[in-house]
């Protein structure tokens, strides 16, 4: 059996319909991926509930140290927003081995963004994002 340890892992953002490429300094990533199940019972299932498979959604979030070579994640470099914006368009890549296709990706919608700072620490953020469209999961 194989496993894969976290220091391989990646994560990287791009601008909607771009190429995502790695963010230096990412420290983690989550993805949770849901999906609802409708009740559908009625009065003739003999007292058992019934259910379908409904809508699905994916949500997740990254963190990681500020890198000042991160221009067009923080900050604006020239006429374009900074990625790490609330409502920004993203494309998003979750790799598991960094450089492989081992990865989730799709579009999503950044929903928020925390830079973090303490006097004995790093100078860290926190980037969360909304999934819109289907997840493609690892090969």
């Amino acid at each position: 059996m194989a496993r894969y340890a976290g220091y391989g892992a990646d994560v990287g953002v791009a601008a909607s319909l771009g190429v995502p490429l790695n963010l230096l300094g990412a420290t983690n990533w989550t993805l949770d991926v849901t999906g609802d199940v409708p009740d559908v019972t009625g009065m003739d299932s003999s007292g058992a509930r019934q259910f379908l498979a409904g809508l699905t959604a994916w949500s997740g979030s990254c963190d990681g140290h500020v890198d000042s070579a991160e221009v067009d994640f923080f900050q604006t470099a020239g006429p374009t927003a900074p990625l790490a914006r609330p409502g920004q368009q993203l494309a998003l890549g979750l790799w598991i081995l960094a450089g492989g296709t081992k990865k989730y990706t799709g579009e999503g919608i950044c929903t928020g963004f925390t830079p973090k700072v303490a006097v004995d620490g790093a100078v860290d953020w926190t980037l969360s994002f909304q999934g819109t469209g289907a997840l493609t999961y690892p090969t």
